[in-house]
């Protein structure tokens, strides 16, 4: 597991992570994950296991002054070392923040996400991502996941893979005045080229707000299942508040 720690004697956070038994029981003490050139405030962990390592992810100000927030890397070994240096994972067109990153695994690489505000003035916030190879280098350059209908903020992205290609959710504000939130999604192959446009998943009936998407694969069947946040009966005349809802998604 991984997590966010503050330092006792400064007001900086690092990632800190701990290993754990198949029963849930902690091997060996907690271990710093960011390098020692992460000498700013690191947040938002995401992790995923290779079956022989893993790779985290997380947002890092290292650089705050120069261009905000960036998408930073280090892989873990199972035996908690950690082979490499942390790396920035988001590249050198990445001007702005990036928060909020997720990682998923396909069997040879590795597709991070995250929230991208370099366009924030054109057209809100965007969902983009880049490849990581399993040796820990970022492979291509990083593009736009969500499509050029999105038009506005694209936020909490999440990812999963079939065991090949991908699929990207992420909350969707591009009809917000009508609707509310969406949950949108995009599939990609795993070379990074996108499958079709980007397509609502939360259905025609969802008529508020779909927040905090999740999505998972079952690697057997290559069908997907998104779940979300949703408020739909919220209002008149059950008032009892947001529901989970979800949609299966086949391969």
């Amino acid at each position: 597991m991984v997590w966010s720690n503050q330092v006792e004697t400064d007001v900086r956070r690092d990632i800190f992570g701990q290993r754990l038994s198949t029963t849930g029981q902690m091997l060996g003490s907690a271990f710093r994950i960011s390098g020692p050139a992460g000498t700013g405030t690191e947040i938002m962990p995401a992790v995923v296991w290779n079956g022989a390592e893993s790779l985290v992810v997380w947002v890092d100000d290292r650089n705050y002054e120069e261009r905000g927030t960036d998408i930073y890397g280090r892989r873990v070994a199972d035996d908690g070392t950690r082979p490499g240096s942390d790396f920035r994972i988001s590249g050198t067109n990445a001007v702005e923040s990036e928060l909020g990153p997720a990682v998923a695994w396909n069997g040879v690489g590795y597709l991070v996400v995250w929230e991208d505000y370099r366009d924030l003035a054109d057209r809100g916030v965007d969902v983009r991502g880049r490849r990581v190879t399993a040796a820990g280098a970022p492979e291509g350059r990083d593009f736009r996941i969500s499509g050029t209908t999105a038009d506005a903020n694209d936020f909490h992205p999440r990812v999963a893979s079939d065991g090949t290609g991908y699929l990207v959710v992420w909350d969707d504000e591009r009809n917000d005045d009508e609707r509310g939130t969406d949950i949108y999604g995009r599939r990609f192959e795993a070379d990074g080229t996108p499958t079709g446009n980007d397509t609502r998943i939360s259905g025609t009936p969802a008529t508020a707000d779909e927040r905090s998407a999740a999505v998972a694969c079952d690697q057997t069947t290559g069908r997907f299942l998104t779940v979300w946040q949703d408020s739909r009966n919220d209002g008149y005349p059950t008032f009892h508040g947001w529901d989970i809802f979800s949609r299966d998604i086949a391969a």
